[in-house]
């Protein structure tokens, strides 16, 4: 029986892998080429591409990780090194993704919000610069990130060389080694929260901008407002989505850790593939172009499957 349920959550991490890379991919390619032809990238079409790059990279370990629970589940215990491989890719690719995320919900913060306070003004002048110096900042952090991960593949790599016949626990405790991904792990909680202190106040601000225009309005229906309403609420299910993530990493983590039960660990991997499954296709119904460009590439094969 627990068998059946493991092929059953598999089966549905592949839909999901399936979604995540035709989203992502779209995302990627639609930008790539864009900026080819233009020969320029704007800043917010950068953070595009670097999330959806990152998110291809998660979406391929989480569905190999998924193959090996369900197929291979020992194969861990006999080849360290390829556990510690998975760790640095994982970590690799899901702190991109968690910092371009973070960097996304500044620059909808300081684009969209309205305060009045003078140093709010000056940063909104200045958002571009103040995006690109945090993103330089995340590259040193994650550079010394995968020194530390690195480090780690070779002493294990040397362990091994050394003593083949000791186990993974006798050539490297198995806690000192989980500590350092649990510390890698936390190190995450800053951009989660600049995530939700500034998706509150960017959802206070649009809420009473969105009254003022209503009051202001007089009851008229106001196209304005229905735009703001939509930010909202794609801002919302973004943040859901990015909170949900966050639990189901941190599970992953700690089940990875204490627990042995493979169905437990599974089972948080699914939820941990919504994230980057469904939330390219909230970019896409949220950016004009990426829209506009998937609306006019559903009626060519849509043509396509009538001439047919």
């Amino acid at each position: 029986m627990s068998n059946i349920i493991k092929y059953v959550f598999l089966i549905i991490e592949i839909s999901e892998f399936i979604t995540g890379i035709c989203g992502n991919g779209f995302i990627a390619l639609v930008l790539c080429a864009d900026s080819l032809k233009s020969k320029t990238i704007s800043l917010l079409d950068f953070i595009f591409t670097c999330l959806a790059i990152s998110r291809i990279g998660m979406v391929f370990i989480l569905l190999l990780d998924g193959i090996r629970i369900v197929f291979h589940p020992e194969i861990l215990d006999s080849h360290q090194v390829i556990e510690v491989t998975f760790d640095f890719f994982w970590n690799m690719s899901n702190s991109l993704a968690t910092w371009c995320a973070a960097c996304l919900s500044i620059f909808y913060f300081l684009k969209l919000s309205n305060f009045s306070h003078p140093f709010f003004l000056w940063l909104k002048w200045r958002r571009n610069r103040v995006v690109f110096t945090i993103m330089l900042g995340f590259c040193l952090s994650l550079f010394f990130n995968l020194l530390n991960i690195k480090f780690n593949t070779l002493r294990v790599s040397d362990h091994l060389e050394i003593e083949n016949n000791l186990t993974w626990e006798k050539c490297m405790p198995k806690t000192q080694y989980y500590s350092s991904q649990i510390l890698l792990h936390l190190g995450s909680l800053i951009p989660l929260a600049v995530s939700l202190i500034l998706f509150f106040l960017l959802i206070f601000s649009l809420w009473r901008h969105t009254r003022q225009m209503t009051h202001h309005a007089k009851g008229s229906k106001d196209l304005n407002t229905g735009v703001l309403v939509r930010t909202r609420n794609t801002l919302t299910s973004f943040i859901i989505l990015l909170v949900v993530h966050y639990l189901a990493t941190f599970m992953l983590t700690w089940f990875y850790f204490t627990l042995e039960n493979d169905m437990t660990f599974i089972a948080a991997q699914t939820v941990a593939f919504l994230y980057p499954a469904i939330h390219p296709f909230i970019l896409i119904l949220g950016s004009r172009k990426l829209r506009q460009i998937s609306v006019n590439l559903l009626r060519q094969i849509e043509s396509c499957v009538k001439r047919l």
